[in-house]
This record gives C-alpha cells, structure tokens and sequence, in this order.
C-alpha cells in the first residue's frame, strides 16, 4: 500500500524508482531481519598438527556428544581416555618436530634462536582479516 502512494507520487524515472525501492527495503530488512553477529577466533598455523592428531580429536568430540547424550558413566571413562590418548599424542608429536628443528639447526646459531623464539612466543602482531563474510 505504502510503496503504490510512493510510486504514484514518484517522477517517473528509474533511477528514483530504484533508489526507492531499495531505501525501503532495506528498512524492512532491518526491521524484520536482525544482524548476526558472529566471532572469528584466528588459530596459529601448528606445523607438528599431522591427520592421526586430527582423526584423534574428532574421535575425542564424538566420544564427548555421546557422553552427554546419554550421562552414561561408562562413556564418560571412554571419552576420559580418548582425551588422554589424544593429549599424549599432541606431546609426542610436538616433542617429535621441535627436536627435529633443533636437530636439523645444530650448526646454524640463526636457526637455533628462530625455533627458541618460536618455542618463547614471540609472534609480533597479529592482523585481522581484510574482508568479513
């Protein structure tokens, strides 16, 4: 009803008949269509990340949802070992590439101080994705 009054009142070219149209509906769309807020957490590359610590996690959450679907306490003993099982494996493989770093960097002094500042957590400044989607 609101847009026939603003047609009819309108000039009659197409510019201001878009312009129109998309003024009001994007007050409609901010009426009736709240903004989603979403939170973007930004993970660091993990070179030691490798498939078995992968297959191991996704193991570990289907244990967990299976866990708190049922309050079973046999499945909470199945997803405590999983987490274990999982944490060890994310020691051992750490472990395993830091001391291949190390080992590789034996006579380079420069490739020994970027694997400890690496190791301290000296990571400059973070920046934040140019675009949002």
């Amino acid at each position: 009803m609101v847009v026939f009054s603003m047609l009819r009142t309108m000039q009659a070219d197409v510019y201001g008949l878009v312009t129109a149209f998309t003024n009001r509906l994007s007050s409609l769309i901010a009426r009736h269509a709240l903004l989603r807020t979403r939170t973007i957490t930004e993970h660091p590359h993990c070179p030691w990340y490798i498939y078995k610590l992968h297959k191991g996690k996704h193991l570990r959450w289907k244990l967990e949802r299976r866990w708190k679907k049922s309050h079973l306490t046999v499945n909470h003993q199945i997803y405590r070992g999983q987490c274990i099982v999982v944490n060890k494996l994310l020691k051992q493989t750490r472990i395993t590439y830091y001391s291949e770093n190390i080992t590789a960097c034996a006579h380079d002094q420069k490739g020994i101080y970027k694997v400890a500042k690496h190791l301290i957590g000296d990571r400059g400044s973070t920046s934040l994705p140019q675009t949002v989607n």
